[in-house]
């Protein structure tokens, strides 16, 4: 009879043992989970950015830059406007 308590006493103490790991494994894939969703979210803002400045990159490089800042820059008009200056 009594090894029968000792048989019933280690297998509740190994499930309880087992039941806690369980528990931590699920916490920490749910962690895992939420860290992984913040990664990618803050991946696709940097690819946005990154697409971002390639387009500024090349608008900075295109003829129509250098125009658009002549005209802000040095007063001069836009295509086709007469500007007489003293």
């Amino acid at each position: 009879m009594n090894r029968v308590r000792w048989i019933v006493v280690g297998s509740v103490a190994l499930l309880f043992v087992l039941v806690v790991v369980l528990v931590f494994q699920i916490a920490i894939r749910l962690n895992s989970n939420s860290t992984v969703a913040a990664l990618e979210r803050e991946q696709e803002a940097l690819q946005n950015q990154l697409i971002n400045a390639e387009r500024d990159i090349s608008y900075f490089q295109s003829p129509e830059f250098i125009e658009d800042w002549a005209r802000e820059h040095l007063g001069l008009g836009r295509p086709g406007q007469s500007i007489f200056t003293r």
